[in-house]
C-alpha cells in the first residue's frame, strides 16, 4: 500500500463549507464499510467506543471517544445513506449542541484505489472557523493515516 498519498483541504468561508478529499489504496466497497460498520470505527477514531451506528436515512449514530481532556461525545442522523457512494449525515458534539453541521462523504472508484470526499456544511462562519481552529485538518489527516493502517492490516490478513 501507499501510504503516501496526498490529501486536500479546502475552506470556503463564502459557502461555510470545508472540502477534504483523499485517495485510499482500496476498493470503494471496504471503505465505504470502513466509514459505516461498527466493527471497524475504533480502527481509526482513537481511543473510541460506537455507542450507537444505524446506517440508514433516519438512523443515528454515536461514537464516545477517550482523549486527554476526558469524554468527547459525538454524534448525528444520517440523512442519506447510497451504498458505496455516498453518505449525509449530521455531525455534532454533545457537548456543543446547535452546532451541528452537515456532512456529505463521497466514495469514488479510481482503478482499486477510492477518492474519498468529504463536504462539510456548516450553519455559519462562526462554526466552521471554531471547527477549523480547533483541529479539523489535524484529526482529519490523523484518522486518514489510521485508515492506511488499519487497511494495510486488512490486507496483511488476507
Amino acid at each position: 500500500m501507499n501510504t503516501m498519498v496526498e490529501s486536500t483541504f479546502t475552506i470556503d468561508e463564502l459557502t461555510k463549507q470545508v472540502i477534504q478529499s483523499r485517495v485510499f489504496d482500496a476498493p470503494q466497497s471496504l471503505l465505504f464499510d470502513v466509514f459505516t460498520k461498527a466493527e471497524h470505527i475504533p480502527h481509526w477514531w482513537t481511543n473510541t467506543t460506537v455507542d450507537k451506528l444505524d446506517v440508514r436515512p433516519g438512523g443515528e449514530w454515536r461514537f464516545v471517544s477517550q482523549g486527554q481532556g476526558g469524554e468527547f461525545i459525538c454524534g448525528g442522523v444520517f440523512k442519506e445513506v447510497t451504498p458505496p457512494d455516498r453518505i449525509v449525515q449530521t455531525f455534532g458534539m454533545e457537548a456543543n449542541p446547535g452546532h451541528e453541521f452537515i456532512q456529505t462523504i463521497t466514495f469514488t472508484p479510481q482503478g482499486d484505489k477510492t477518492l474519498v470526499i468529504t463536504e462539510t456544511q456548516f450553519k455559519s462562519a462562526e462554526d466552521l472557523n471554531q471547527t477549523v481552529n480547533y483541529g479539523m485538518k489535524t484529526g482529519a489527516d490523523y484518522g486518514y493515516a489510521r485508515i492506511d493502517a488499519y487497511l494495510e492490516s486488512l490486507t496483511a490478513r488476507s
